[in-house]
């Protein structure tokens, strides 16, 4: 029972922690916006300024690599950040240019999820489809969330199980 107990104070703490990331995250998309807005930089929405504003993203993606080859986590962490400001800045682009983020967002998210079947023969059959291919994978059962989760044997990425429909967001865009 005292473990049960831990174990459930544990979860708790973990929900707490996920909803405070989830509050700081929304903060620095606010934020992030607000800085672009006092730069002048959100209503920059053309074809080089989305060029441009793709360059920033390069340029930190680069740094959080210079970073992890140093092994610094604490520059790892503010490159990453600093990845999310600069995509962000991109999102208020695309907003600028009639893009709904808010719906795509979710579609994206939600479309993310179908990457892991619930059916076993799903599974299975998207094994042999990468085997076919010359990429081993293996399928592994998530209990906890009740799925399978197809993995590359090689680097661990999760992949797309046979049948995945890629997301259109064609309906995110005012027309």
């Amino acid at each position: 029972l005292l473990e049960h107990k831990k174990g459930i104070e544990m979860l708790n703490q973990e929900t707490q922690e996920l909803q405070r990331i989830k509050f700081a995250v929304g903060q620095l998309l606010d934020d992030s916006y607000r800085c672009c807005e006092i730069a002048g930089q959100s209503k920059e929405v053309d074809y080089s300024d989305l060029k441009n504003q793709l360059e920033f993203i390069k340029a930190e993606v680069k740094e959080l690599e210079d970073a992890l080859f140093d092994n610094d986590k604490p520059e790892q962490l503010k490159e990453c950040i600093d990845v999310l400001v600069t995509c962000f800045g991109y999102l208020q682009k695309l907003q600028a240019n009639g893009a709904n983020v808010t719906r795509a967002l979710l579609q994206v998210g939600e479309n993310n999820l179908s990457k892991f079947p619930k059916d076993k023969d799903v599974a299975m059959q998207t094994v042999e489809f990468y085997a076919a291919r010359a990429t081993k994978t293996e399928a592994v059962w998530n209990a906890e969330e009740k799925c399978w989760v197809i993995r590359d044997s090689n680097n661990g990425k999760y992949k797309k199980p046979k049948g995945y429909v890629k997301v259109n967001l064609q309906d995110c865009f005012m027309q």
